[in-house]
Formats: C-alpha cells, structure tokens, sequence
C-alpha cells in the first residue's frame, strides 16, 4: 500500500490544505521576509531544522552532519537568517556554525 505525499508549498497567502483527488497540497503561510533567502542552502537547512523540531535538530550527529557538509559561506548565512528565528533555533545554528571565524 502507498501513502500519497503531500506537496507543501511556502505562500504570503493564508494557510490551507487543498485536496485534487488522492494528491495534498499544503499551503504554508511564511512572513514576506522568509521569502527574500528562499533559495538558499541557508534557508533550506533552516527549514529542515525546524520541520524536524527542537528534541531532533538538537541531536549531536544532526549538528556535526550539517557543520560538515556546509560551507563556511551557508554557515555564515545560517547565523544571520537564524537571528529572525526562535531560541532554539538561534542555538543550533551557532553549533553547527562554531568553527566559522
């Protein structure tokens, strides 16, 4: 059996859910300011972290994965997007961008 993914997209409009037979459309609601690093590896991986939740984007091997995998550049840009963020978020992107000078 297969579950149908749902397709979620960012919009200045209001939230909703839109249903076109067995596909989902979710329409997410984003302050226009969201929308400015849309296409960044910086705003993707802040994205990524808050859809995984502040108990999971904490975890240690998370952190040490994306302090690898990114960029002195995107870690840097992660700090500034970051800053419009939550606390918790704030604090995992200056782990993962601890080594930037």
């Amino acid at each position: 059996m297969q579950v149908p993914a749902k397709l979620h997209f960012l919009t200045n409009s209001p939230s909703k859910t839109v249903k076109v037979g067995n596909q989902t459309f979710v329409f997410k609601r984003v302050a226009p300011k969201d929308f400015a690093a849309e296409r960044t590896l910086a705003a993707a991986t802040l994205r990524a972290l808050k859809h995984l939740g502040r108990e999971a984007a904490q975890d240690q091997a998370v952190v040490e994965r994306l302090r690898a995998r990114l960029s002195e550049h995107d870690k840097r840009e992660l700090l500034r997007f970051a800053a419009y963020g939550s606390d918790w978020l704030r604090a995992v992107a200056r782990q993962i961008a601890e080594d930037v000078g």
